[in-house]
């Protein structure tokens, strides 16, 4: 059997769906499974063993859609996965020939009408449940409900017991409320009534599998000092209110140079050195010695993270990839987030500090700062203060 994922973009929501990934290829590991992205993420899928085969869109050029178009159509899937939950990557689902199968509640509202399998999350839908474990969900209910073999035809089918028919679209969905849904994979994950708290959904870190660890990255684990002597900083993001002030990281970064006589390095791409500039001149004038890097490749970054004692970061692809990453018992990690909810996409198993947990500020998920400012509510001393809490274990 073959499945198509779907998932463009971006780099820290496709580190959140490779979990889901790899439940799927452990539970039937004769799937074929093939994955559709942006070709700038090749180089981190490409080093996935359980993705068969990689297909990339370079551009948005029509020409490219087309030929895209002929490559989905060939593999002859028998299931496509649209895990973006937009009406693009819903409309490129369908252009494969295979039935869809997405959320109820997409990113996108419109993308739902192409589905032809779609599940609803119930409680689980909300930002109070983190996206890894709504993926894994979804690879669960496929395994469970649609990847069932006919005997006698070899075709797909759905469960009896498994789906309802929308009286409007005529579509199939599923809604997951007090099913009791233990698929392999999340058999800790959902117990009970829909009445349990919303933490019993969170999967223990060490059943996560990401595929990102090579052993070049397994051997630059370390045991984490007594003081953090290798400090990584991680300002920049795409998003303009997802920044945290250059006044603050250069603030954080003194504290901690002055208290650990730590080394501190900061990363990020070179699209991003821009944003990162001011930040280096104001840290050079304060006289804090830095480590800049802005040229690794995504697949150095995890053992360069391994080799490290503390990460500190905003809402950013490389954050996701350090918490896929590192061993928790050597490498402390702290997000620091504003528009956007840790509980949602914070670092997964690892410790945020959020203007949501501080201030009860509703996440408004605005990429302009004159949108949302949250992030300079977020003071420095609330950060070391994170940081620095026996309660919290990050140091």
């Amino acid at each position: 059997m073959k499945i198509l994922i779907i998932k463009l973009s971006a780099l820290g929501d496709i580190v959140h769906a490779l979990p889901a990934l790899h439940v799927l290829k452990d539970s039937a590991p004769d799937l074929e499974i093939d994955w559709f992205s942006y070709q700038a993420f090749a180089p981190l899928l490409s080093e996935q063993k359980a993705i068969s085969k990689l297909i990339t869109l370079k551009d948005r050029k029509i020409s490219s859609l087309l030929r895209i178009t002929k490559i989905l159509r060939s593999g002859k899937y028998d299931l496509a996965i649209d895990m973006q939950g937009l009406i693009k990557t819903a409309s490129l689902a369908k252009m494969s020939g295979a039935p869809v199968l997405g959320f109820a509640q997409p990113r996108e509202a419109a993308a739902a009408l192409l589905y032809d399998h779609s599940v609803d999350l119930g409680v689980w839908n909300s930002n109070e449940t983190h996206v890894i474990d709504k993926n894994i969900l979804l690879a669960n209910y496929a395994l469970r409900n649609i990847l069932d073999m006919n005997s006698k035809n070899g075709e797909l089918e759905s469960r009896d017991d498994a789906h309802n028919i929308d009286k409007q679209s005529g579509r199939e969905y599923r809604s997951l409320s007090g099913s009791g849904f233990d698929g392999r994979g999340v058999s800790k994950a959902i117990t009970g009534s829909d009445d349990q708290n919303i933490s019993n959904l969170k999967l223990h870190r060490n059943n996560i599998k990401y595929g990102l660890i090579t052993d070049e990255s397994q051997s630059a684990s370390h045991i984490q000092k007594p003081a953090p002597r290798e400090i990584c900083l991680l300002p920049a993001t795409t998003w303009e209110s997802k920044l945290w002030p250059s006044e603050y990281w250069v603030e954080l970064a003194q504290r901690l140079h002055q208290k650990y006589k730590s080394n501190i390095h900061i990363v990020c791409s070179p699209t991003d050195a821009a944003i990162v500039q001011p930040l280096l001149a104001q840290l050079k004038e304060a006289c804090i010695p830095i480590n800049f890097h802005q040229d690794f490749k995504l697949m150095q970054l995890p053992s360069f993270f391994r080799s490290m004692d503390l990460i500190v970061g905003v809402d950013t692809g490389p954050l996701h990839i350090a918490a896929a990453t590192v061993d928790a018992a050597s490498t402390r990690i702290l997000g620091i987030y504003g528009p956007t909810s840790p509980k949602r996409s914070g670092p997964y198993g690892f410790a945020s500090v959020s203007a949501e947990d501080l201030f009860e500020h509703k996440p408004m998920n605005k990429r302009k700062l004159s949108e949302d400012t949250s992030m300079r509510t977020i003071l420095p001393e609330l950060v070391l203060a994170r940081i620095l809490d026996s309660k919290t274990a990050i140091l």
